[in-house]
């Protein structure tokens, strides 16, 4: 189910120039965010038509950031997972095209004018594969250069921003 609708997300002219999603609104809105599952109609168990309480700036920002920081734990893992590709001789198109991935993924979270939910629940969908990906098929090669703490570490920061904002993103329902 997808809590969250295709938004433009607006960047607030403040000091502190925080970030909202959804459109932009007059600054006597409420700080909550909430809006309508225009998904509804489909037949899904999850699917149930009510309003849902959304992001404040403070939550969002702080997504955003575990978002980050996600990304740059992963970017460093599929470069060390690219070495061991290239020198154990095992394919690395996967490793390649998650590093592309990677490298779109941190544009999309650097340029608030132009994300969207629907692009940030696909971020976060691919980093998310890319995790799982890793920890299936390179955890042993991980071992061999005792960075096996640090692909542990990352899998386990994937598993909490699963649980703190996958129910937001509408990763899972």
């Amino acid at each position: 189910m997808m809590l969250l609708q295709n938004h433009r997300i607006a960047h607030v002219h403040a000091p502190s120039r925080k970030r909202k999603l959804a459109p932009a609104a007059p600054a006597s809105t409420a700080a909550l965010v909430t809006h309508h599952d225009s998904h509804s109609h489909h037949h899904n168990a999850c699917a149930a038509p009510k309003r849902v309480r959304q992001w404040n700036e403070i939550e969002y920002e702080e997504m955003l950031l575990e978002a980050t920081l996600l990304r740059e734990e992963l970017e460093l893992l599929v470069a060390v997972a690219l070495d061991l590709c290239k020198d154990l001789g095992i394919d690395v198109r996967n490793v390649l095209r998650f590093a592309a991935e990677l490298r779109q993924v941190e544009a999309l979270l650097m340029q608030p004018e132009g994300m969207t939910v629907d692009r940030i629940r696909m971020a976060c969908q691919q980093m998310l594969s890319m995790c799982q990906y890793l920890c299936q098929h390179h955890n042993d090669h991980f071992l061999l250069i005792e960075m096996h703490d640090e692909l542990r570490v990352s899998r386990n920061r994937c598993m909490r921003f699963v649980c703190q904002y996958g129910a937001k993103l509408g990763l899972y329902c």
